[in-house]
């Protein structure tokens, strides 16, 4: 491709404008959030125009180029209800190294994302070096991946993040130990969101959040496989260690789940039994079923995806009805040798939490000897 270089992509989010980065280069893309590189190598070129669909997700960018060192374009999701997408233009860069040698500072707050009546709590993870910062939120349903931005002033930063479904923007004003600011999703949802420094702020623990209803022990559901047969399971007949999750093609934080389960499927072997139920957007079975494919090739997932159903909390919530219920994609259930469900872990924090991502691994593959050797 070329007008090789890094580009400064801003979307238009309506009350505000989102930057982000990419580098274009004879490869092709990458689009750069914080320490997460996503590799565009697939695209279309005609001309000074230029489009692509995103890895794992397939949502699509279509741009052209303005000038040699700038362009504008749309970002669509067709998973989404109506003709939804987002404007965007571009402007050539510098390369962003942070130096080693530069201090970094991090600081941990207490937040509320505030929205009405449904305010939730989260955990902010803030990193800042020289004018840049980086960061991610945790939630009690997963987190908010990889955020990154710089300061506007000296009181004032932004973070924000693209990766083909999340299209994240922060706004940041500071005073003391306290911040205040709005959060964009696209230019279709915001809120307002405020926060104080607490380094033990901590959230409901993720095990306890979903869990068997009285009388319950084990689980049956259903899933269609890729040729449109439908196979019952139930987890008493599995007869070895087993690992249900609970996802959506669409989903980023399943995505990053995926990834990890699929290096426990590497790791464990026939040891362990690994089973994905997908929940997903589009309403025609082929086109859910071609996303599921999709979704195991970007990822290189060797355990079978079933499609389960439309992507709904309620919708999955009554197909394990022996639970209290789904509220989060994604929702894993941990099954002993008896077929027994030994533990429920909603959500998942990812790569971008450091310390929360790494002690979850630990704590898993831990749980998953023990199970092994009973």
């Amino acid at each position: 491709m070329t007008r090789k270089g890094f580009y400064e992509i801003v979307f238009d989010l309506g009350e505000v404008q989102c930057p982000t980065r990419w580098e274009i280069s004879e490869d092709g893309i990458t689009i750069i959030n914080a320490e997460e590189r996503i590799e565009v190598s697939e695209y279309r070129l005609s001309g000074d125009s230029a489009s692509f669909a995103l890895p794992v997700f397939g949502t699509t960018v279509d741009f052209y180029f303005t000038t040699q060192d700038s362009l504008r374009g749309f970002f669509r999701n067709q998973y989404r209800k109506g003709e939804y997408k987002v404007a965007f233009v571009g402007y050539k860069s510098k390369k962003i190294t942070p130096s080693q040698k530069e201090p970094n500072i991090q600081s941990t707050y207490d937040v509320t994302m505030d929205k009405n009546e449904e305010a939730y709590k989260a955990i902010g993870i803030l990193n800042s070096s020289h004018g840049r910062v980086t960061g991610t939120f945790l939630t009690e349903t997963g987190d908010y991946r990889f955020l990154e931005g710089k300061k506007t002033s000296e009181d004032e930063f932004y973070l924000s993040c693209f990766d083909g479904s999340h299209l994240f923007y922060f706004s940041a004003a500071m005073e003391g130990d306290s911040i205040t600011g709005k959060f964009y999703s696209g230019n279709h949802w915001n809120t307002t969101w405020n926060g104080v420094k607490d380094k033990s702020v901590s959230l409901v623990d993720p095990d306890s959040l979903t869990y068997l209803n009285r009388g319950e022990t084990s689980v049956q559901f259903m899933g269609v496989d890729m040729n449109e047969d439908t196979t019952e399971f139930n987890s008493m007949d599995f007869n070895q260690v087993s690992i249900i999750q609970i996802l959506g093609t669409w989903c980023p934080n399943c995505m990053d789940e995926t990834r990890y389960y699929s290096e426990l499927a590497a790791k464990y072997g026939n040891q362990l039994n690994i089973i994905g139920l997908a929940f997903e957007r589009p309403s025609d079975l082929s086109t859910q079923l071609e996303n599921i494919t999709l979704y195991q090739k970007e990822l290189n997932v060797d355990y079978p995806v079933y499609l389960s159903g439309s992507a709904s909390k309620s919708e999955a919530s009554a197909m394990f009805s022996e639970l209290n219920g789904i509220s989060s994609f994604p929702t894993t259930l941990f099954i002993d040798k008896k077929g027994m469900v030994r533990k429920i872990h909603t959500g998942f924090y990812g790569p971008s939490t450091g310390d929360y991502y790494t002690d979850y691994v630990k704590e898993t593959e831990l749980f998953l000897d023990e199970l092994i050797k009973e």
